[in-house]
């Protein structure tokens, strides 16, 4: 605890030269003889100076100080102690300068105690607030935890970052142990300064009824004993029951009183505000320069001053009530150390002068004189003008509390005006801020208690940065595929293996083979790239307890194929799992390994490596997909000829997002990757195992929130906390769609044929088979073929027709795709893109409530991230019907909410957006019943006979772990390297 106290000590106004001639020799930063007196007392701050009364006015030396409280309620060790006998000679000598009888060292205390002023609140203390920025924290205790950082930091300096978080931490744990002067850090201590704000509600009724027994108690206690005086006398001369409710009616008049006075009183408020000039009047460029002189010596500074009252009880009224208020509300709006967002003070205080008209302010605060009433305009300015609107010459206010010190310009050249030059001024710790103090706290606090990977990256970050909050991704943890389709490795193969079954130790050494292959971070690897994922089963055999299984979602752990799951996916008939090629019973898919390169060569070679490590430790290639090759400066088109890869959700934070502004795309993070928020403001849920599996500590401890404070606070680390296995994840949807190009087509032809001359069909296009063709195929899909939407371009493509050629080389040329609209504020009718049509089911954006952004956010809940290929055909078949598909990838942080709902709810629903019996006509499984209406101006156009384009032939639900969870999987964290 601290201890904060202000002495005013009265002189005569004709001794202000030689008092204040005594107090420049201990000067301000203080002289070395006082720092070397003061520096092993306990004692943070002291501050003197002279307060000119005025005339008739006593004129006062002023004292404030702040110190560790060495007992409380003993004057043994207390600062009025420390200073009559620290700075006995000094204040002798002050005092005898100014004239005082009781100059003596024998005197000298007993005189600083009777003039100390003691603050408090209600009627009849004396108006005060007094503030503690670095609560708990002792100046040994401030000094040593700086002197531990430095320490700290030489190591860092001086050793290369080698290893781990954790390990480079407990490698600084063991030589700061070796240090006799630090060794005793190392133990933890409660750091209050570091606590977050637990309460962010102030509770106004009940502050409101403390309030009025605190400032109204005489009002009431006067009428209740008149109404029990009253209720007594009616009770003797007309009964029991009479007086009692003569005593209430009474008691109620009162307060009915006392609401009018209320109501009075205000309204006198508002009419004084009303009245009020502020005072503009020009700063004295003498005094001025005296105080700037003596700022800036060192990263901390003080601030004095006195401002003078308005006049009446009214203003010492509302002063009373401002102060107590914002003492009464400050553990509900702020963190401790803190005034609101404010937090560069040491120490301040508020004291009305007793005996006079003068408001004393105090602070002893960090950075510049301007950027802390910056601070205060921007921050605090509410609780500022609170008090000083009670003082003569403030900038206009309203009701106490507003406008004020918002008028910044007038309310720093007002502060100014009434401050004064501190001739003499101590700091026991000049060159640490409180952000420093804190900072250091955190340190120590870190070095002593921090135990996971997750907290030495909290840790790690205290040096030059700071902890990571839900907003940051943790992008070196995160697979590099969630930033990405690595459209710049425009060759690859997806392997699916089976790991051997019963034999941990084998398959964690398969693992440990494959980590160092697996790509992390936004940058894409220059040559070649692995992402690894894993179902149900293959996180079983890396000896993942089975009773964690079910911190996983139910789809995962049931996978794509159960009977059900597959029923709502519309996987029925020639699509059911039991026919796919893999990922159903007979054949399933532990892991799922994505590889990319730069070449052919390059990637035969890291398919070879991967294969060649499959084969030692047992793992079975159970199929393998080859992917097509891409070039990234050129549009990807599917196999029935559509640009692809168009329509993404942005997350905030990437490069992607900031190079990509369209807000309607913008999603969080927590939308995909599990250990952020998502657009509603929560984190998702994630995997946890319990601590006891995790003896290594790989794992990040779980939480129900996530910090956003400005620095970690290791207190609450649990040991027995679980651990989250899914942050940095996601959770990865694998699809292999065999498409139909001929039957498409052969459709297409066909339809086009039937509609020939139609009423209905725009006029350029109904004698022109082709064009209509092209125009039918847009209207299935949502887009044209080149890319431009319907929404944008509903007659014609956007580069024209003459660009709908066979040569696709050319077609990829033309980078013309647009994403910018709004299906609903666009296209309410659906007469450019057709609501049954492929993209705007996949992605309705605001189609349901047209131009609504709510609609919109509902929306995007469900977007999912799509990193598909085209496949050429499958690496271990011949088979000429595999040729040609999409092997649809996408990812997603709730494969329910996300990629099962828009499968099931909108894709393949026969009555999406008020339609009856249609489903997508390019995804849909009809036989050869499927349907789509075409809305025009004259009339839909019904298309009907649509056949199945699409078949299923794989796939899985597959868990995409972060790099820690890798590690975990592992069994042991990787070697340095």
């Amino acid at each position: 605890m601290h201890e904060l106290l202000t002495i005013a000590i009265p002189f005569p106004q004709a001794r202000i030269q030689p008092v204040e001639s005594e107090l420049e020799h201990l000067n301000n930063p203080a002289c070395d003889e006082v720092r070397e007196a003061l520096d092993d007392s306990g004692v943070h701050f002291i501050s003197m100076c002279v307060l000119n009364g005025e005339g008739d006015h006593d004129t006062y030396l002023i004292m404030e100080g702040s110190s560790d409280l060495i007992r409380e309620g003993s004057s043994d060790g207390d600062l009025v102690n420390v200073l009559a006998t620290k700075l006995g000679a000094y204040l002798c000598r002050i005092l005898r300068a100014a004239e005082s009888a009781h100059a003596t060292q024998e005197h000298l205390e007993a005189t600083l105690r009777r003039h100390v002023i003691p603050v408090g609140h209600g009627l009849f203390a004396t108006p005060g607030l007094t503030f503690d920025g670095t609560p708990s924290m002792s100046v040994e205790r401030i000094r040593s935890e700086a002197r531990l950082n430095r320490a700290v930091r030489d190591h860092l300096e001086t050793h290369p970052l080698a290893g781990t978080s954790l390990q480079i931490l407990i490698s600084v744990r063991d030589k700061i142990s070796q240090d006799a002067s630090l060794k005793s850090l190392l133990k933890a201590e409660a750091t209050p300064i570091l606590e977050p704000l637990l309460h962010r509600k102030v509770p106004i009724a009940k502050l409101l009824i403390k309030g009025l027994f605190t400032f109204g108690w005489p009002w009431f206690l006067v009428s209740f004993l008149i109404a029990t005086v009253l209720g007594v006398l009616a009770g003797r001369t007309t009964g029991i029951l009479a007086g009692l409710v003569t005593g209430m009616v009474v008691f109620s008049a009162a307060l009915v009183a006392f609401a009018i006075l209320v109501g009075w009183l205000y309204r006198k408020l508002r009419q004084k505000e009303d009245e009020d000039v502020p005072d503009d009047s020009p700063l004295d460029p003498e005094l001025s320069a005296k105080i700037t002189r003596l700022e800036n010596q060192t990263p901390q500074n003080h601030l004095g001053g006195a401002t003078v009252m308005k006049p009446g009880l009214i203003r010492n009224l509302t002063l009373r009530i401002v102060l107590w208020y914002i003492d009464n509300s400050a553990p509900y709006r702020s963190r401790p150390g803190f005034l609101g967002e404010l937090g560069t003070i040491h120490f301040a205080r508020w004291v009305l002068l007793p005996g006079t008209n003068k408001l004393l302010f105090f602070s002893n605060y960090g950075g510049s004189w301007e950027s802390y009433l910056e601070d205060f305009v921007t921050k605090a300015h509410a609780g500022l003008t609170g008090v000083w609107s009670n003082t003569i010459g403030f900038p206009k206010t309203r009701n106490l509390f507003g406008g004020g010190a918002t008028d910044g310009d007038r309310f720093k050249r007002w502060a100014r005006r009434y401050q004064w030059a501190t001739p003499f001024w101590y700091s026991a710790y000049p060159g640490l801020t409180t952000r420093r103090i804190r900072l250091n706290a955190a340190i120590r606090q870190g070095l002593a208690s921090a135990s996971t990977e997750d907290e030495a990256s909290a840790w790690l970050a205290c040096f030059g940065s700071r902890p990571r909050s839900s907003r940051v991704i943790e992008k070196q943890d995160v697979q590099s595929i969630l930033f990405g389709g690595m459209s710049r490795l425009g060759h690859g193969t997806c392997i699916l293996a089976s790991l051997p079954g019963k034999d941990v130790p084998r398959a964690r050494a398969w693992l440990s083979q494959v980590e160092p292959l697996i790509s992390f971070g936004e940058r894409c690897p220059s040559e070649n790239a692995l992402i690894a994922s894993f179902s149900a089963s293959g996180l079983l055999k890396f000896g993942l307890d089975p009773r964690f299984m079910g911190e996983f979602p139910i789809a995962f752990q049931e996978g794509m194929a159960k009977e059900h799951r597959a029923r709502l996916l519309g996987d029925t008939g020639d699509d059911a799992p039991s026919r796919w090629r893999w990922g159903h019973g007979k054949n399933p898919a532990d892991v799922a390994l994505l590889v990319y390169a730069t070449t052919a060569p390059a990637l035969s070679r890291a398919v070879g490596q991967i294969k060649k490590v499959c084969a030692k430790y047992g793992a079975e290639v159970v199929h393998s997909i080859c992917l097509e090759e891409m070039n990234h400066r050129r549009q990807t088109h599917e196999a029935f000829g559509f640009v692809d890869g168009i329509s993404q959700p942005l997350i905030r934070g990437t490069r992607r997002c900031g190079s990509q502004s369209d807000p309607i795309h913008r999603v969080e993070p927590g939308e995909f990757i599990l250990g952020y928020r998502d657009n509603r403001g929560f984190l998702p849920i994630s995997p946890t195992v319990s601590s006891t599996s995790d003896p290594g500590n790989i794992l990040p401890v779980a939480s129900a929130k996530s910090s956003d404070e400005e620095l970690p606070n290791f207190s609450h680390i649990g040991g027995n906390a679980p651990r989250d296995l899914g942050r940095n994840g996601s959770y990865l949807v694998i699809r292999q769609l065999q498409q139909d190009v001929a039957k498409f087509e052969k459709y297409l032809s066909a339809a086009a044929d039937q509609l020939r001359g139609h009423p209905a069909v725009p006029d350029a296009l109904k004698y022109d088979t082709g064009k209509l063709q092209q125009w039918l195929a847009a209207k299935m899909v949502g887009r044209w073929k080149d890319g431009t939407s319907l929404t944008q371009s509903p007659e014609q493509p956007g580069t024209g027709w003459d660009d709908q050629t066979a040569d696709r080389d050319k077609r990829c040329q033309k980078p013309t795709p647009d994403n910018s609209f709004r299906h609903g504020a666009d296209d309410p009718m659906g007469y450019g893109c057709p609501f049954g049509s492929h993209i705007r089911r996949a992605n309705p954006r605001e189609s349901f409530d047209p131009g609504s952004d709510e609609q919109l956010g509902i929306t995007n809940r469900h977007r999912i991230l799509r990193m598909g290929r085209n496949y050429m055909e499958s690496c271990d078949s011949g088979d000429e019907a595999a040729k040609r598909g999409l092997l649809f990838m996408c990812l997603n942080a709730d494969i329910e909410r996300q990629f099962e709902f828009v499968q099931q709810t909108w894709i393949m629903s026969p009555l999406f957006h008020g339609l009856e019996s249609e489903s997508d006509p390019i995804l849909g499984h009809g036989g050869e019943s499927g349907r789509l209406t075409i809305p025009t101006p004259n009339g839909p156009i019904l298309l009907s006979g649509i056949k199945d384009f699409v078949s299923v032939r794989g796939g899985s639900y597959l868990f995409l772990p972060g790099r820690k969870a890798v590690w975990y999987l592992m069994g042991k964290r990787p070697k340095i390297r």
